[in-house]
């Protein structure tokens, strides 16, 4: 289900690519979005990086947790950089790295629009709360802007729903974003799900947390929410 004309095909013939998890509403999901697929590219084969532009550093809190961990896919490379620092580093990185992630902080800040200006694909959390669909205008005038530096970028929106959603909410809320905006509207979401905070508090991706090798036992819903985000952006 998703709003017709939407969807946006994240095929790219370049070796690196630059993903940039941003929202300025802050509390939708970014950073668990972000260090998921950063976790599940490199348990498949990625060469990954995590840039942290958020001075909170929650990205490098779970990198660091993740790190204390050998037995997991891989450890997950994550550094900080700000201001003038985040161009330098994405330039620096591009050669090494086959998947750069950046993650943003939860406001409109001139480091949210320099990682913006160098993405190859822009993801968008939203919450499906009054004050998250209030923003949409805000949010809309930041992707104009944006558009106009970057306009190669795949931008879309990745709705973050209560857990459990009706189809009908769903679409209610596809119908009400449509309104508002022409950010394309993805056909994949991540409902708030208790598998991402325990995966998240011990540097795990909820993959690794709730996936089961077992055909016999039902595999969480969130690491299939995840899986789905996954096949979104890899195909």
């Amino acid at each position: 289900m998703h709003q017709k004309g939407t969807e946006v095909s994240k095929a790219k013939s370049k070796n690196c690519r630059v993903f940039v998890v941003a929202n300025p509403k802050g509390g939708v999901g970014k950073t668990t979005l972000l260090v998921n697929m950063a976790a599940m590219r490199q348990a498949r084969g990625g060469n990954v990086i995590i840039i942290d532009t958020d001075k909170q550093g929650t990205a490098s809190k779970w990198a660091e947790r993740r790190n204390r961990h050998p037995e997991l896919e891989g450890t997950v490379q994550c550094i900080q950089a700000f201001n003038e620092l985040v161009a330098t580093t994405v330039k620096g990185f591009r050669a090494t790295y086959s998947d750069i992630f950046i993650d943003t902080a939860g406001r409109d800040s001139a480091d949210l629009r320099r990682s913006w200006g160098m993405a190859d694909d822009v993801l968008i959390p939203m919450s499906l709360s009054l004050f998250d669909l209030e923003h949409i205008a805000d949010l809309h005038e930041t992707y104009l802007r944006m558009q106009e530096f970057n306009p190669d970028a795949n931008v879309s929106i990745i709705l973050r729903p209560q857990t459990n959603p009706r189809r009908e909410e769903l679409q209610r809320a596809y119908d009400e974003i449509a309104e508002k905006t022409s950010i394309p509207i993805a056909n994949v979401h991540f409902p708030e799900r208790r598998i991402h905070y325990r995966a998240t508090d011990k540097g795990w991706s909820s993959e690794e947390i709730g996936g089961t090798a077992d055909e016999t036992k039902r595999t969480d819903p969130g690491v299939t929410d995840m899986l789905n985000i996954y096949g979104y952006l890899y195909g």
